[in-house]
């Protein structure tokens, strides 16, 4: 059952839950999971939050199953404050400890859901709740998954390096590959190939941006489908593209961006519409072993060969006047 703005009158039926009915009509949507614990008696209460995290479907339950909702600590470095070994405690002990005011801070445990098979890695911290003449009536738990924020973390550090419409790596992503390579052993010879849509804003203006975003949509899976594994296909904004790879020849790296032209100059469907756009693209070439390895540079170059392509009427692949050897 799920309580809403009823949770007053639902705990009020519940003996010790009196006194903590309104800390439960704030805490019910809290995104955080909380376990509230009154003075006296086996009942607790757990919010939304709570309940789906460890499996419960009612908001009052009990924890009496000791064994299933026991808890092993991680690691020997905290040594939680608690009345048990440390190799064993369960969430009553550590109500118990709270109500008497040895709390926890962010206590790491594994903890086995008696719902499921799984486990769960969690931090725990406990509070003791006292009334306005400071009498205690009860303790509150805060459950943190440490699994699912670190997954979390994971997805927004990735999310921060991908364009979101096109699915391709962004500005920050290239950046950051560019940094790697600069600390690492730099391959023999590194291309970047800059990539720009001819006349794109016309195609915007007449057929609108939905059609526009559909086309940039479709110009990034044929950019994936001619780039090789390992190479580093980039959005870098707008309708300005990018691929960072490492190339045996100054032949390989034209191969590529020919094979690129051809791909953006290709008629597409969007939302119905034929449409035919091309593509003007500046490629540099280094050798970062043997010249000294500056990334800004690198991109310049491949810039001033990409206006030089725009300058030389569109649609057509320049190289930058870069001597390597091939």
């Amino acid at each position: 059952m799920e309580e809403r703005p009823g949770s007053e009158h639902l705990l009020s039926r519940y003996p010790g839950f009196k006194a903590l009915a309104r800390r439960a009509e704030a805490l019910v949507d809290l995104a955080v999971p909380v376990v509230l614990a009154p003075a006296t008696g086996p009942d607790r209460w757990l919010n939304v939050a709570a309940r789906r995290l460890l499996g419960v479907l009612d908001p009052i339950t009990r924890f009496d199953e000791p064994m299933l909702w026991s808890a092993q600590i991680e690691g020997d470095d905290d040594r939680p404050s608690v009345g048990v070994p440390i190799t064993h405690l369960t969430f009553e002990q550590l109500f118990h400890d709270a109500r008497i005011g040895r709390c926890v801070d962010d206590l790491r445990i594994r903890l086995r859901v008696p719902t499921t098979t799984c486990e769960l890695t969690l931090s725990i911290s406990t509070q003791q709740l006292l009334d306005a003449r400071s009498h205690v009536n009860g303790a509150v738990m805060f459950l943190r998954d440490d699994a699912r924020a670190a997954r979390r973390e994971t997805e927004l550090r990735q999310s921060a390096r991908i364009d979101p419409l096109t699915g391709l790596a962004n500005r920050r992503y290239l950046t950051e590959r560019l940094d790697d390579l600069r600390r690492q052993r730099p391959p023999e010879l590194l291309a970047f190939i800059a990539i720009d849509v001819d006349h794109f804003k016309r195609c915007n203006d007449i057929y609108g941006h939905t059609i526009g975003d559909g086309v940039l949509a479709a110009l990034s899976a044929r950019l994936l489908s001619e780039v090789r594994v390992g190479d580093t296909a980039v959005r870098l904004g707008g309708d300005e593209f990018a691929v960072l790879c490492d190339v045996a020849s100054r032949g390989e790296a034209e191969s590529i961006a020919h094979r690129i032209l051809t791909a953006f100059d290709t008629p597409m469907t969007v939302g119905g519409i034929q449409i035919r756009l091309s593509a003007s693209i500046g490629v540099a070439v280094r050798s970062p072993a043997v010249d000294p390895f500056d990334p800004g540079e690198l991109l310049d170059l491949a810039d001033r060969a990409l206006y030089d392509a725009k300058a030389r009427g569109r649609d057509r692949v320049v190289f930058a006047d870069v001597s390597v050897t091939n």
